[in-house]
């Protein structure tokens, strides 16, 4: 705890609140020692509720030495703490002591939330040095630029340029600072570009003719660019970009070349990229059958979210077998197939022609799991788009065990919805294999993958997501004893089960929406935020409007709802009597 006493000798207890943060202390002390992720961070929350700033001294003491699972602890610390904490400004120079002490390229998340709020409430200083520092490691320097962008610094597009102008040779470094300066840019510009935004433009513009530019890099790029454009990614090189850089300039309407994008679309969604992930919700409830109105419109391709245009003639939604179609699963399966195989009927456009595309499925339920047929990110090919029809053709409904007393009301397909399992997954796939984890079995101590360089020159690009409702289930389920304020239940039906002195708790990046997506929503945050990867998200049936958008948000990406609105909530079914 020696961080936590250096920091309290600078925080003064606020007065009459010494009782009350005694009290929350108290029982942070006591659920700091129980087995559940949910437990011990429901015991943190608490103690942050007192918005005391002693709280951020003694979960900053934790962060330097967090218990199993470490990783994961260090990150919800910073997204707890940083949400707390973000406008105070006696909460500056205590977040400057406690990321000068973390220097790690893992500590960059850290970097980045507490160099937003310094910013913020202070000034730009402190993250305009960070990033000028070429002796301070990349990721924590490239956390500096973003912050300046995220906290709307108005200096930041000056200060962007100061720290592009020695670009060290090492080409992962330079990617971090260009594709940084390129977010900070699309994040503060305006059209027409200011007097500070354009030179910064125009560095930015000129860096996608760098040959030593890796691909994965110019994307990142073009798509900052299309953002702060607002318009399509129109290519990975500086020709492609000239005309709307004028434009923006003079403050003039850009006559728009073709949209650069991969062949196949995803429920009528396209996106840029040759390395694409599938995230495919398989939870029970998948295997909810569609209704007569939801298959009429499903049929009409009716959608409500962005990009509502309908896809063109020859689109896979055309030719779907819709009498084979009886749930949503069985929707997912068709049109993932379809995409598939027209993705590979399909030349690749002309930017990516020597790129090899490649792609994976990644299937969620209680555990997050590849498709057998794409252990990795593999060729986007024939045989290979074959072999993964295949294994969906064979996945069919299963029936509860003998003495199950959670109700199947649709039968068994792969548990709940562990949602955040899947991201992680799908971020941390590469050509190599996934490692396989037991169910049940915690994960082991993992390399950081948003800092992790293999993930930047082998990973996924793009991100098509699809769930049916909100997340119930995560990776750091624990059985651990009850509360009385516990109660037993399924968590994906919401049907109440007989209470025991233990439960099996899920951890905190499930049934965590309700409360406004605390932690979930900034951990995708965190794992994309060098990464760069877009992401598009799909919702079908109950799943969260807000929740999905603010995930495709994340990525840059476009949010549709399949079929049109979202059904009004109906009471959970329940077991036959």
């Amino acid at each position: 705890m020696g961080l936590a006493l250096l920091f309290l000798a600078h925080v003064p207890a606020p007065a009459g609140a010494d009782g009350d943060f005694a009290a929350a202390e108290a029982k942070y002390r006591a659920f700091r020692k129980r087995p559940s992720l949910y437990k011990r961070t429901q015991g943190r929350f608490q103690l942050l509720a007192t918005k005391d700033l002693r709280a951020l001294s003694i979960l900053a003491g934790d962060y330097l030495k967090p218990e199993k699972p470490q990783d994961a602890v260090r990150y919800l610390i910073v997204s707890m703490v940083t949400n707390q904490f973000a406008s105070q400004g006696e909460a500056a120079p205590l977040y400057a002591e406690w990321r000068g002490k973390c220097l790690d390229p893992s500590d960059a998340w850290l970097w980045y939330r507490a160099l937003r709020i310094e910013t913020a409430v202070t000034t730009s200083e402190a993250a305009a040095t960070a990033a000028a520092d070429a002796k301070l490691d990349p990721f924590l320097r490239a956390a500096a630029l973003r912050a300046l962008g995220s906290a709307g610094a108005t200096d930041g597009p000056t200060l962007a340029l100061a720290a592009l102008k020695d670009l060290p040779a090492t080409p992962l470094t330079r990617e971090l600072l260009l594709e940084a300066a390129a977010d900070l840019l699309a994040e503060l510009g305006t059209t027409p570009l200011s007097p500070e935004c354009a030179p910064l433009a125009d560095r930015v513009v000129a860096a996608l003719d760098d040959p030593a530019l890796r691909r994965r890099s110019r994307y990142a790029i073009a798509r900052a660019l299309a953002h702060l454009f607002q318009t399509h990614v129109l290519g990975i090189v500086s020709k492609a970009w000239e005309r709307e850089l004028a434009a923006a300039k003079e403050n003039a309407t850009s006559t728009e070349a073709g949209e650069t994008a991969s062949p196949g679309r995803f429920f009528g969604l396209s996106a840029s990229g040759v390395r694409t992930v599938y995230v495919i919700d398989t939870s029970d409830s998948m295997l909810a059958p569609l209704t007569p109105d939801e298959l009429t419109r499903l049929k009409k391709r009716v959608t409500t979210g962005d990009d509502k245009k309908l896809p063109p003639a020859g689109s896979p939604d055309d030719d779907l077998p819709w009498k084979t179609i009886k749930n949503r699963f069985d929707l997912a399966r068709e049109v993932l197939k379809q995409t598939l195989r027209a993705a590979v009927d399909t030349p690749p456009p002309k930017a990516d022609a020597t790129e090899e595309r490649l792609f994976a499925v990644v299937l969620f339920g209680d555990l997050a799991k590849t498709l057998a047929s794409t252990p990795s990110l593999v060729s986007l090919s024939a045989g290979n788009v074959k072999a993964v029809a295949s294994e969906l053709d064979k996945m069919k409904p299963g029936t509860p065990k003998a003495g199950d007393t959670v109700p199947h009301p649709y039968g068994v397909l792969l548990g709940a919805t562990n949602l955040h399992g899947g991201l992680r997954l799908a971020f941390r796939l590469g050509t190599k294999a996934a490692p396989v984890r037991a169910k049940g079995a915690p994960p082991e101590k993992e390399a950081p993958e948003y800092v992790d360089p293999r993930g930047f020159e082998g990973g996924a690009d793009t991100l098509f997501v699809l769930s049916d409702g909100d997340p119930t289930w995560d990776d750091w389920a624990t059985s651990d004893s009850r509360d009385p304020e516990d109660h037993a239940g399924d968590p994906e039906t919401g049907a109440k089960l007989k209470n025991s002195p233990s439960l099996l708790y899920p951890g905190p990046f499930a049934e965590e929406w309700s409360t406004g997506g605390r932690v979930l929503l900034p951990d995708v945050e965190r794992m994309n935020l060098f990464r760069r990867a877009e992401i598009h998200c799909v919702a079908i049936g109950e799943a969260s409007d807000g929740l999905l958008r603010g995930i495709a948000d994340i990525g840059r990406g476009k949010f549709r709802r399949a079929g049109g609105d979202a059904p009004k909530p109906a009471d959970p079914p329940q077991p036959p009597k």
